[in-house]
C-alpha cells in the first residue's frame, strides 16, 4: 500500500517573515531610553561612591567647621553627596517609570506582530489537525489489523511486526489534541 502525504500549500515556518521587536520604532525608542537612564544612575552611582570615600567619618557639621576655618572642602562634598543621592532616587523613580513604558511598548509590537502572523499560524495548526486526523486513521487501521490476527490466532512473526507507538491505545489525547486544534482554528 503506497502512501501520499498532503503537499504543503502554505509556507514552512521558516519560510514565514517573523517580525523582529527589535526592529518595532515604539520598543527601540523606549528600550533606548530605558538604557540611557541606566548608564546615567550606574555613573551616578560611581560618583556618589567617590564622595562617601572622600567625605569619610566627617560629619556634615564638623565640615562646614572645617570649611568656615578654610582647612577643608569637605562641606561642599558634603552637599554634592546629598544632591547626587536626591538624583540617584528620581533616576530610579525614572527608570521604574521607564520600564514600565518598555513592557507597554512591547506588548504592543507582540500583540501587532501576532495578529499579522495569525493566518500562518491557524494555517500551521490547520496541517497539524489534517496530520492527526491522519495519523488517527492509520492507527485505528493497525489497530484493527492487530485484531484480526488475534482473532485468527496469528502471532507477529519475522518479517511481520507491529508498529509501536505510545497513542495507539490513547485515542483520547489525540482526539483532545484534535478538538483543541478545531476550537482554535474555528476561532
Amino acid at each position: 500500500m503506497k502512501t501520499t502525504t498532503k503537499q504543503q500549500q502554505q509556507p514552512t515556518a521558516a519560510a514565514i517573515e517573523i517580525p523582529d521587536l527589535f526592529r518595532d520604532p515604539a520598543y527601540c525608542q523606549a528600550a533606548e531610553k530605558l538604557a540611557g537612564l541606566a548608564s546615567r544612575r550606574d555613573q551616578l552611582r560611581a560618583r556618589i561612591d567617590d564622595l562617601e570615600a572622600a567625605v569619610g567619618d566627617t560629619d556634615e557639621d564638623g565640615a562646614e567647621v572645617q570649611a568656615l576655618l578654610g582647612r577643608d572642602d569637605a562641606a561642599g562634598q558634603h552637599a554634592e553627596l546629598r544632591a547626587a543621592e536626591r538624583q540617584l532616587q528620581l533616576l530610579e523613580k525614572a527608570i521604574e517609570l521607564q520600564r514600565q513604558e518598555v513592557g507597554t511598548a512591547k506588548i504592543q509590537a507582540e500583540r501587532a506582530a501576532c495578529r499579522n502572523l495569525l493566518p500562518h499560524h491557524r494555517a500551521i495548526a490547520g496541517d497539524i489537525l489534517t496530520a492527526i486526523e491522519a495519523l488517527q486513521a492509520a492507527l485505528k487501521a493497525e489497530v484493527c489489523f492487530r485484531d484480526q490476527l488475534m482473532r485468527g490466532a496469528v502471532e507477529f512473526r519475522h518479517p511481520l511486526q507491529p508498529v509501536q507507538n505510545q497513542a495507539a491505545g490513547d485515542d483520547h489525547a489525540l482526539e483532545a489534541w484534535r478538538t483543541e486544534l478545531r476550537t482554535y482554528w474555528a476561532s
